[in-house]
């Protein structure tokens, strides 16, 4: 049987944050530090493919989501989500552009500027985890000649100023049930999960709104 897509309505059924955050805060290895703040993101664009040449256009219509988790010792998780969507976009746009969103949030929170609470940003993206962590340099070096995406790459080092988050690759699209009860796997799973269903909801949000 095919796999349907799923529905708006589906999709903010699934996205309870209490329920979320208690699963989340379980899975969540006691070696993880607390307090901390997790931070899940992701980005999705549909690509539409030329039926008569069979080439893929690889713009369209895309969504981006960002799940914030916060965890303590003595308090419960609280799980606090965005998302959003951009009518003719890229995949690796709205993936950079959920990260910059949450940072700019972040921003204001003297406990992340300080410290004081670590931020761990977490995200299935190549392009930004590395582009993050080991590109940057370089094409600062070269004053970004050449750079794909630049206007969002410098509104990363904006975003980005002040803040020292430790960052996280990690596979997207895998079933949380595969990974023992307390694991990174299977922490990171789930959150990347709720990520991709926001960017797949404001997607969907979108598209709804169009045909309105």
């Amino acid at each position: 049987m095919a796999k349907r897509n799923p529905t708006c309505q589906q999709l903010r059924t699934a996205l309870d944050p209490e329920r979320l955050a208690e699963q989340l805060a379980y899975a969540l290895p006691r070696a993880y530090s607390r307090p901390a703040l997790y931070l899940f993101c992701d980005g999705g664009v549909v690509y539409r493919r030329d039926k008569i040449s069979n080439k893929v256009d690889s713009t369209g219509p895309g969504g981006w989501g960002c799940a914030f988790l916060l965890v303590d010792e003595d308090t419960s998780a609280y799980l606090s989500c965005l998302r959003g969507n951009h009518p003719n976009t890229t995949n690796n746009q709205m993936e950079l552009h959920a990260v910059n969103h949450a940072l700019l949030q972040l921003k204001e929170l003297d406990d992340i500027s300080t410290g004081q609470v670590r931020l761990h940003i977490i995200s299935d993206s190549q392009y930004v985890v590395k582009g993050a962590t080991q590109w940057l340099d370089g094409w600062k070096a070269r004053h970004f000649e050449g750079v794909k995406n630049l206007p969002y790459w410098q509104q990363f080092l904006l975003a980005s100023q002040g803040l020292k988050p430790t960052w996280h690759h990690c596979r997207g699209h895998r079933n949380a049930a595969d990974f023992p009860a307390r694991s990174w796997d299977k922490f990171t799973a789930i959150g990347n999960d709720i990520a991709d269903k926001l960017a797949t909801l404001g997607r969907l949000e979108l598209t709804s709104q169009k045909s309105r």
